[in-house]
């Protein structure tokens, strides 16, 4: 990074101007994070600011900017070179990136990393000229003025899930079930450090479809049988259907809540205890709707040898997932569950606002 690079960051970016780094990173350097309890919207992994120690008279110059910047990624620099508060403003990347967190910090940390540099990057929010946020065709029309490249961090974390070998088979054995005989094999993502479970019954190795099923845990729904949702009941109707069939797989991801985490569903279903409704508790909550990728589950079947699967599901993003990645989904298998009377208002706002098919 450049004296010019950075005055131009803070001349037309506008934004604060800070450094993502690696955990690594921030442990030689002795950084915590700022707050022990992170209750903002993103949970930015905002460290305590700073400045190297010689340039404190001038630490909001430029040039004093850039030498604590290039201290920082020294790999002989120790926190004493260092005071506290200063003007450069570090914060800690997740340390599977953007699959880990998905977030500006990320995506700048993977960058560097991908192009075999040190991991760590200088990075700047673009503001207007009325101090509002740059989105979309304004983004594009400032990158274009001033001949800048722009990639996005859906981008990065597509190229990481389509060329990085994620994960690893940990185990595989039998498992007796009172839907019959399934072997278990057991995934491991290294990358966001989460296990999922691929259930195979019979003979899935032929040129004929299989019966598959991508089902994301639930545990109030699976185990406890909350009525809540419908989650339990696909479940239950996935296995016998593949039991009749005599063949198929279970993919059971570890994706509670759609993706948000059990804890946060909870949360969530006490926003709809007081009128939201799943949707509207996600987004209240700073989620989106929806935070699964099923790119995971191209990744399990393709190391499971399956290339052409007849999709028992109701949700059309899991069957453009699959057909985008080049596994030829032959059929959907509708899981139809009727709906009671604490579910209804759950299955209509999934078929209004989540697109489902049902």
């Amino acid at each position: 990074v450049t004296a010019d690079q950075i005055a131009f960051m803070m001349r037309s970016g506008r934004g604060l101007v800070c450094t993502s780094v690696s955990s690594d990173i921030a442990g030689r350097l002795n950084l915590p994070l700022q707050v022990t309890e992170n209750n903002s919207l993103f949970g930015t992994p905002f460290t305590p600011s700073i400045t190297v120690a010689d340039r404190t008279h001038d630490h909001s110059t430029v040039s004093a900017r850039l030498a604590t910047v290039r201290a920082m990624i020294d790999p002989s620099a120790a926190a004493e070179q260092f005071v506290s508060p200063g003007s450069v403003f570090p914060l800690i990347a997740n340390p599977a990136g953007v699959v880990g967190r998905n977030g500006q910090t990320e995506g700048s940390y993977d960058l560097a990393r991908l192009a075999g540099c040190t991991p760590a990057a200088l990075i700047c929010e673009i503001l207007a000229p009325d101090g509002s946020m740059l989105r979309g065709n304004a983004l594009q029309n400032y990158a274009r003025e001033h001949s800048l490249p722009i990639t996005s961090v859906e981008e990065i974390l597509r190229y990481r899930l389509e060329h990085e070998v994620l994960l690893r088979e940990v185990y595989c054995g039998l498992q007796e079930t009172k839907f019959g005989e399934y072997t278990a094999h057991l995934f491991r993502d290294d990358v966001s450090e989460k296990e999922h479970l691929a259930l195979v019954l019979g003979d899935i190795q032929h040129e004929q479809p299989v019966l598959a099923r991508i089902h994301s845990e639930c545990l109030t729904g699976d185990v406890f049988g909350s009525e809540r949702c419908d989650c339990g009941l696909q479940l239950q109707r996935a296995f016998e259907a593949i039991q009749q069939e005599g063949a198929g797989v279970i993919l059971y991801l570890r994706q509670e809540g759609r993706g948000i985490g059990l804890s946060n569903k909870l949360r969530a279903y006490e926003l709809q205890d007081r009128g939201r409704d799943t949707v509207q508790a996600n987004l209240e909550l700073g989620f989106q709707a929806d935070e699964r990728d099923f790119r995971v589950a191209v990744k399990i079947l393709e190391r499971l040898g399956i290339q052409q699967v007849k999709l028992l599901t109701n949700n059309p993003r899991k069957v453009d997932t699959l057909r985008e990645a080049g596994i030829q989904v032959v059929e959907r298998v509708p899981v139809i569950v009727p709906p009671s009377e604490h579910s209804a208002q759950y299955l209509q706002t999934k078929k209004e606002k989540l697109g489902h098919l049902l």
